[in-house]
């Protein structure tokens, strides 16, 4: 009786452990599948949001679309109905289809061993009231939006240190110490850089830009362009000029060339992520492209106008930003790189040291100061430099002289523990 009872009991016991067994399953199982389920409604949300963008930026039935050598496709899409339109903040904007003037003193010859760099569709210009925008793909979207989050060029300024980013840059200090009537707002920068091609990994990029800030450390405005090799944003190798603009404001928003609303397109041949060719050699003929970002002094908008023959490609309307919509608070020329996913530094500007013979070079260096006027001396007491991974790259600022005007080298081979 005992041992029928005993297994009785052992029945009963093992039958409440399968319950509780069973119910335990369950309840896993349907936290399981409701985590699944959320991730799965996120990433439909997410694939819509994306479906969403794709469709403001490549417009419909464009009037004529061009397929470049390097493989990207370009759409001749009507002026007024470029993608930049669809920004609300962009609502009944007039849209300026040239600077309202030229800051005095742009005209500069290039030394003897320079030439300026063609930066063109190559004789397949967009036809007259339409401008070339390059077709967006979903994938496109991807990459910008996950390098976004690492791009900073605030190191020195905000605290915002990203892993595996380093920058050289040289600042102008009068601009940053300005309060009052103590100088006043600058509105823009420029200069001649030597384009390079060189060899990064497919994780890694590397960049020559100048940028104009505005704004507090900790919510600051910025608008950079400058020539990058960015395997991970254009998915290929080549040098190619580019931009990018950020307003950390709120909500922050903002992106490279026009992978977003924003910037307004007036040029018919030359897009904001153009590739450029030929390159520099070292010690051979250097190829330079002149990079001028500043201010209207009418309009407020900001203009992009690059090469020597000063070819308009448009601008950032003032309304996009908060801080950067009455001047900027300081203006820099630098480069930034950054490492890759086996922790290698890429070299930056063509990989040799600023003291090295023939480094990368920033020539003819110029800021339009508070009457929208030309400053080329750049004086020494007025400026600074800031590096981050001084191991591996450096940057060295040389006095006015009638050759080459303000000028600085940089760069620097990468490698490992850059510091």
């Amino acid at each position: 009786m005992g041992f029928f009872a005993g297994v009785s009991m052992t029945k009963g016991l093992m039958g409440t452990i399968n319950l509780f067994m069973v119910v335990m399953y369950l309840v896993d199982s349907k936290s399981h599948h409701g985590v699944e389920a959320k991730k799965k409604v996120e990433q439909n949300e997410d694939d819509l949001e994306l479906e969403r963008q794709l469709k403001i930026l490549n417009v419909p039935h464009p009037l004529k679309t061009i397929r470049t050598e390097e493989g990207d496709i370009l759409d001749c899409v009507d002026i007024y109905k470029q993608p930049a339109f669809r920004n609300p903040l962009l609502k009944d904007h007039k849209i300026q289809m040239k600077p309202s003037f030229f800051p005095e003193g742009e005209a500069n010859k290039n030394s003897s061993a320079t030439e300026s760099l063609p930066i063109s569709l190559k004789g397949k210009e967009c036809p007259q009231g339409t401008v070339p925008i390059r077709r967006t793909s979903k994938e496109d979207l991807l990459r910008a939006r996950s390098l976004a989050r690492d791009f900073s060029t605030n190191i020195n300024q905000s605290g915002i240190h990203f892993p595996g980013q380093f920058q050289v840059e040289l600042m102008t200090i009068q601009v940053l110490e300005v309060h009052g009537e103590e100088g006043g707002l600058v509105h823009g920068a420029s200069a001649y850089i030597n384009v390079y091609n060189p060899t990064v990994e497919p994780t890694q990029c590397t960049s020559a830009l100048i940028w104009v800030r505005a704004g507090p450390n900790e919510n600051f405005d910025y608008i950079t362009a400058g020539w990058t090799v960015d395997p991970r944003l254009y998915g290929d190798h080549l040098t190619r000029f580019f931009t990018y603009w950020s307003v950390n404001k709120d909500k922050p928003r903002g992106c490279y060339n026009t992978l977003c609303t924003g910037f307004v397109q007036v040029d018919r041949s030359v897009t904001p992520s153009a590739p450029l060719s030929p390159v520099s050699t070292i010690g051979g003929t250097q190829y330079v492209i002149k990079v001028h970002v500043y201010q209207d002094p009418l309009s407020r908008n900001w203009w992009l106008i690059i090469t020597k023959n000063s070819i308009v490609i448009g601008y950032w309307p003032k309304n996009l930003f908060p801080y950067l919509g009455d001047g900027a608070t300081s203006v820099s020329w630098g480069g930034i790189a950054q490492v890759g996913s086996n922790g290698v530094g890429p070299p930056l500007g063509n990989g040799r040291f600023p003291y090295d013979p023939f480094p990368c070079y920033f020539e003819w260096m110029k800021m339009v100061n508070k009457d929208y006027g030309i400053d080329p001396l750049l004086k020494k007491t007025d400026i600074t430099t800031y590096v981050k991974g001084k191991n591996c790259y450096d940057i060295l600022y040389h006095k006015y002289v009638p050759e080459r005007g303000a000028s600085l080298t940089f760069g620097g081979p990468g490698g490992i523990n850059c510091g």
